[in-house]
């Protein structure tokens, strides 16, 4: 049984401009996927426990989120980290921004749990970890991805997904403010 007073929640930015691409390849190789994590950016995970998310929380998260603009991205690049394969967007600041905002508010929630000194926004493809990418997994992404990159999207509200015991479902949506971007 899966008790919601210590499970983690996660703050993201769903993609789903990104499942034609990302899609098949997440369902093969990403835990997260199979768990029923759509593509997403992460902004901060581990968040609180999906026990701590009350009316407080949820109110500073839409708080939060109002007063950041909605902006556009691209996604036009690959890239790795050891055994990870991803996807990632051609301006990263407003991702950064979005993330460093929320860990101010949230500064017990460092992302990925403060074991990163750069956050690196992306969308992860594959994660293999702890062994590496093979080159025929490289070079099979490279071929769909050059048909279908670069890709563009907008992102206009933030996403509260908790792991339940069904996997990953959305707890939370917070629009963002009405920028421009």
């Amino acid at each position: 049984m899966i008790e919601p007073l210590t499970v983690p929640a996660a703050l993201v930015i769903l993609l789903p401009c990104a499942e034609a691409l990302a899609g098949p390849f997440r369902a093969r190789y990403d835990r997260a996927a199979a768990d029923g994590m759509p593509a997403h950016i992460t902004l901060l995970y581990p968040f609180r426990p999906a026990g701590g998310l009350g009316p407080a929380t949820r109110a500073t998260l839409m708080e939060l989120s109002a007063a950041q603009p909605a902006f556009s991205f691209q996604l036009d690049a690959t890239g790795e980290f050891p055994g990870v394969l991803y996807l990632a967007p051609e301006d990263s600041a407003p991702f950064i921004c979005l993330a460093e905002s929320l860990w101010r508010r949230f500064p017990e929630s460092p992302p990925y749990g403060g074991s990163i000194r750069e956050m690196v926004p992306h969308l992860t493809v594959a994660d293999l970890q702890p062994d590496p990418i093979p080159e025929t997994l490289r070079e099979a992404f490279a071929i769909a991805a050059e048909r279908l990159l670069p890709m563009e999207g907008r992102v206009t509200v933030l996403t509260l997904m908790v792991l339940g015991r069904g996997g990953w479902e959305v707890s939370g949506e917070f629009p963002l403010g009405r920028g421009s971007g």
